[in-house]
């Protein structure tokens, strides 16, 4: 009920999808660090979600219009989605907040991708939040919230 509810209020369709049975993949805290969505991007790692679910999940982000960026094992260990938030201005304007490690993560051409999908990239080092808390620009971002 709360999923039909959730989306009743927001006009958005939840896809469910799930993770591989890797012990790795099941102890991960949040599902952004997997799957982290913004107006027009999404950063995914496929190589954590089932099988069974990528044709589902690329079809209804294609459909959407949302350029997919595909990290791997090792760019998901280094904040790779989990370093990226995207935050609306008081102008409107979208930007993305994005931690050191996510940048240097996902490397050049991503950031690019992701650049032309906002306003404006803003790059913070946030180095000792994902050292000692495992959290990143999210966590950070939430907890003002």
């Amino acid at each position: 009920k709360v999923r039909e509810l959730w989306q009743q209020l927001t006009g958005f369709e939840m896809v469910i999808f799930h993770l591989k049975e890797d012990h790795f993949y099941q102890r991960l805290h949040t599902t952004n660090y997997i799957f982290n969505i913004g107006t027009h991007w999404a950063i995914v790692c496929f190589d954590a979600i089932a099988i069974s679910d990528h044709k589902i999940l690329r079809e209804r982000l294609n459909n959407s219009g949302h350029k997919i960026i595909t990290i791997t094992m090792q760019q998901l260990q280094n904040f790779g989605a989990g370093g990226v938030c995207e935050v609306r201005t008081p102008q409107n304007e979208l930007v993305l907040i994005i931690s050191k490690s996510a940048e240097t993560a996902l490397g050049t051409t991503n950031i690019i991708e992701l650049s032309s999908c906002v306003s404006s990239v803003h790059v913070i080092d946030i180095t000792t939040l994902e050292d000692i808390c495992a959290g990143s620009i999210s966590s950070l971002i939430g907890g003002l919230y």
